[in-house]
């Protein structure tokens, strides 16, 4: 406990603004809009000359929120918003004193650029939730729903129309906004809260119909009114989307089958559908989804004993999923890319066999029920399965055996939470479970039959939502095999099997057939104002798990951590505003095992001028890290430092740049990593978007984990000095002929190279003396056998002798696509898909990243060529 230092300085030094900072919001009293029917809806067209735009009345008087709060926008802005029984019509008149300086550039769907007005409506009137549709200067839609506490979701996309045009000296935005894309109670008259907002890009100026100040711990529950609309459809309209597709997929080089043909051509088709069971109710299925056209994931060498969590970015999971968000920290119950993941079985083959697996589980079909009712109960459920999948080996002169590499699965998640008390009260709970069924006794002894996991939940808002008190609390059972259940407690996430584990020993059974565990965590802060400030206490029993539907880092846990902030965002003479945060946090094992104590300093600042600067710093005090070693004893680690500089210049310009580099040290040690990256966004002209990126990282690592040789009279964990050497480029191109039809395009070359010397092993796991911790081997303890690539060590000590593989890498990946896409109706689309990807990886060390490029291009790749079309209907 002695690196608690920060926790104590931060409680005796700033009470007085955690428990006294008045908010402006307080004295703000929400504005009112009664929308008119019309029976002669307008044309969508950007052009307000339709007579029903007659009628009604124009609201303006829109306030700033930044840069100067409370003062009138530098331009004028007018609304007019009618309905009739099926859609809500909304027109936003946006003055400019400098119509010449409109930026009206071109993005892809859900990106803001340029300048930009929408509107967002509380139709659950929830004082939490709402749903929000933009346009751009240029047209192109953004839409989002508000998940509460200024937090968003871009993946929910809605079918609705907009267009916008230009007059003498405003841009104008009109919209049609269909009741079925909404939720809402079947009452006769709607009252709604509505927000309605404008963003001038050049100057970075955000002005509100209503004024939501800027430190305000909330958003939505500060919205203005929208009141009546009356006798309007109640919202069970079916909505289809049925897709058909061909995927041709040519075999070359070590890609082609020798023993038989291989399939080139996959013709495919499925269909989603979404169903209004009542105005606040939706049923979203899907057959067969077809995630061919997702962009592929990064490129990643992970040489940590952690799992890459990956973004979801598939269109059927993206919807509504923030209603199944329950994390701590970066662990969550629901991880959906668990679904339809990869087959876990490969089976192993000699040189003269082939085998083509699965690139994923397919998914036969999936439903997701997701709505709230009219007393803030919130409802999510996800039904899926994905069909038992097998890798098809072939032998030379025999017919191909087919062995099963993923057994038929079911997943299953459901959450509810009841809002009470305007919002400031919630509580739930989520419960999730998988089975997999007529697995083979090779699958059993990898994974659990069945896998539960849960938990409640609450959070309690006081002052108008500026201070908090939240928790969860979980927990998860695993049943199967004893095989599967003995390789989970050995895992990563686990290590039962620490030989310095005292806390473990008595849990550490290879016979169980089931395991439990529990976890939780409680919150509680002040999340408005302009001082802020959290504190967390978590914990993680050591039987813990929920990666089967989810995902978990490490179990075995206890910490805290507490953080202050300060935000200014009154512009002063050199800065527009900034941001401060200082940070501290401890980590133990279940047996008091510190594993972590460090602080954290941050700072960053924007400019007048628009560009910005930011500054990172983190210390790491010594402690003992338990996943080190793979199952070995826990090693200790010398203290580090990271810091970070960041620079960023105007992103209002056509040309900008952001840029910065990120150095760590460890003590006592050459050990260092150092990050630079670079990033432009151009616009050559308003149709034209480039972007390219770029990573250089130097990783010097003096005791980089490589293997543990077990089967000796003495375990050996090798480690070694390793030398890395990566480089990361990203190029992203965009040309929009308009909003509805785009042609981008996406490249991703990756190349790492690592050499190891000076090899060691651990000797005293947890001395703190490092020539005691480690013992490294002399010149005549090892040899390097160059022809069979391997090192040979004769210990002149113990008198072992034995061998590993050199672990010098070299690795290539190269990701690609090329998409044409076209909305030629609303809600449907035409694709035109390229992509390719090949991979290189070879055990060995090439010095220059050059020669890493040239045997990638060498490789074999994949092409895929696919045409796909949806159509989007209603019944």
């Amino acid at each position: 406990m002695k690196h608690n230092f920060f926790l104590v300085f931060l409680y005796l030094a700033f009470p007085c603004y955690l428990i006294a900072n008045p908010t402006v919001h307080d004295s703000i009293p929400p504005r009112t809009y009664t929308a008119m029917r019309t029976e002669n809806p307008p044309r969508i067209d950007g052009i307000l000359d339709d007579p029903c735009w007659n009628e009604g009345i124009w609201h303006g008087g829109f306030i700033q929120q930044q840069p100067y709060e409370g003062q009138p926008g530098s331009s004028p802005t007018e609304i007019k918003i009618l309905y009739n029984t099926n859609y809500l019509f909304v027109a936003i008149r946006c003055y400019d004193r400098e119509p010449e300086k409109i930026r009206s550039i071109f993005s892809g769907r859900d990106q803001f650029a340029g300048d930009m007005t929408g509107i967002a409506l509380d139709s659950y009137d929830d004082n939490k939730t709402a749903f929000e549709f933009n346009l751009s200067a240029a047209g192109q839609k953004v839409d989002l729903k508000h998940k509460g506490d200024f937090e968003f979701d871009l993946n929910w996309n809605a079918v609705w129309d907009g267009r916008v045009g230009r007059e003498d000296s405003a841009w104008i935005a009109e919209m049609r906004i269909p009741f079925s894309q909404l939720r809402y109670s079947d009452k006769e008259e709607q009252r709604w809260g509505m927000h309605i907002w404008r963003w001038i890009d050049r100057k970075s100026e955000e002005s509100q119909w209503t004024l939501i100040p800027i430190n305000s711990p909330a958003m939505v529950y500060l919205f203005g009114e929208l009141n009546g609309i009356r006798d309007i459809r109640s919202s069970r309209q079916v909505e289809l989307l049925p897709y058909g597709s061909v995927k041709y997929s040519p075999k070359l080089g070590d890609n082609i089958n020798p023993y038989g043909k291989t399939r080139e051509l996959f013709p495919n088709g499925g269909f989603d559908a979404k169903i209004g069971i009542r105005s606040n109710f939706t049923l979203d299925a899907t057959i067969n989804p077809d995630f061919s056209q997702v962009e592929a994931d990064p490129s990643i060498l992970n040489l940590t004993a952690f799992e890459t969590v990956y973004d979801e970015k598939r269109p059927f999971f993206l919807e509504s999923r923030e209603i199944f968000d329950y994390t701590i920290n970066s662990d969550k119950i629901y991880y959906s890319r668990r679904i339809g993941q990869a087959p876990g079985f490969v089976p192993s083959i000699d040189g003269e066999n082939y085998i083509e697996t699965p690139e994923n589980s397919t998914i036969l079909g999936a439903t997701k029920l997701t709505g709230k009712t009219a007393g803030g109960l919130s409802v999510g459920i996800i039904e899926s399965l994905t069909s038992a999948e097998y890798s098809q080996v072939y032998r030379p002169g025999r017919k191909v055996i087919d062995t099963l590499s993923a057994p038929l699965t079911n997943y299953f998640v459901m959450r509810l939470m009841q809002e009470k008390n305007k919002g400031n009260t919630i509580f739930g709970g989520m419960l999730t479970s998988v089975n997999r069924f007529r697995a083979d006794s090779r699958i059993e002894s990898l994974v659990q039959r069945e896998a539960y996991s849960g938990g409640l939940d609450f959070e309690q808002n006081f002052k108008k939502k500026t201070y908090y008190v939240s928790g969860k609390m979980m927990f998860s059972h695993l049943r199967g095999s004893s095989e599967a259940i003995r390789s989970l407690q050995e895992s990563n996430v686990h290590l039962y099997q620490r030989p310095d584990a005292i806390h473990m020993e008595s849990r550490y059974d290879t016979s169980l057939t089931s395991l439990s565990g529990s976890g939780g965590y409680l919150a509680g802060g002040k999340k408005g104002g302009k001082w802020r400030f959290h504190e967390t206490v978590r914990w993680l029993s050591p039987g813990f798990d929920m990666n089967d539907m989810g995902y978990l880092r490490q179990a075995d846990v206890i910490a805290q951590s507490t953080q202050i902030a300060y935000r200014e965002n009154e512009p002063h003479k050199f800065s527009r505003n900034y941001n401060i945060s200082l940070s501290q946090s401890t980590s133990y094992s279940y047996s008091g095992e510190l594993v972590y104590s460090g602080g954290s300093f941050s700072a960053d600042n924007t400019f007048k001028n628009l560009w910005g600067i930011s500054f990172y710093w983190n210390a790491s005090f010594p402690s003992y890290e338990s996943r080190e070693l793979r199952g070995g004893p826990a090693l200790w680690m010398n203290s580090r430092h990271e810091f970070a500089f960041h620079g960023n210049s105007n992103y209002a310009k056509d040309l900008s740049f952001n840029g910065g580099v990120h150095y760590t040290l460890v003590s006592n040690e050459s050990s260092e990593n150092i990050i630079f990256h670079m990033e432009l966004n151009w616009y050559p002209i308003r149709r034209i978007h480039i972007s390219p990126f770029a990573m250089y990282t130097i990783n010097r690592n003096d005791y980089q984990y490589i293997e543990t040789l077990s089967d000796l009279p003495e375990p050996r964990y090798l480690m070694g000095k390793l030398d890395q050497e990566t480089l990361e480029f990203t190029l992203r191109a965009e040309f929009f002929l308009n909003p509805e039809i785009s042609l981008q395009f996406y490249g991703s070359p990756y190349y790492s190279v690592g050499h190891y010397s000076e090899f060691h092993y651990v000797n005293d796991s947890r001395s703190h003396n490092t020539a005691e911790r480690f013992h490294t081997y002399s010149d005549d303890e090892i040899t390097n056998q160059v022809r069979t690539n391997l090192y040979l060590i004769d210990e002149s000590e113990t008198g072992m002798q034995y061998t590993f593989t050199n672990p010098d890498f070299m690795f290539g990946q190269l990701r690609t696509n090329l998409v044409f896409r076209w909305e030629y109706k609303l809600g449907s689309v035409l694709y035109l898909v390229w992509s390719h990807d090949r991979t290189n990886w070879e055990n060995q060390f090439m010095p220059e990243l050059s020669e890493n490029y040239c045997n990638l291009n060498a490789a074999s790749g994949n092409n895929i060529f696919l045409l796909k079309l949806n159509y989007w209907f209603s019944l």
